[in-house]
């Protein structure tokens, strides 16, 4: 990995493109350990593993939302816990 890397960073003198070679690994073992996970899990037709994999891969708290909302950010709370709209 850093062997890979740095030969990258030599050639394009870029290390974000350096780094941005391994997304596609590290979307593959992903859903490669997703895919084993539900395998392992569920006892039904391959659409069904599909299915959960999508569900857990894709997966969305809206609890993400409401607090981006509320401005509820770890930043609030360190400053008191209020929204900054509603700051004295």
């Amino acid at each position: 990995m850093f062997l890979v890397s740095s030969i990258v960073l030599r050639i394009t003198n870029s290390i974000q493109l350096s780094l941005l070679i391994w997304k596609p690994v590290a979307v593959a073992i992903v859903l490669f350990g997703a895919m084993v996970y539900a395998r392992r899990l569920l006892d039904g037709p391959a659409w069904v593993v599909g299915l959960a994999v999508a569900i857990g891969v894709f997966f969305n708290s809206p609890s993400v939302p409401l607090v981006d909302i509320l401005g509820l950010d770890a930043s609030s709370v360190r400053e008191g816990g209020l929204p900054a709209s509603s700051r004295v």
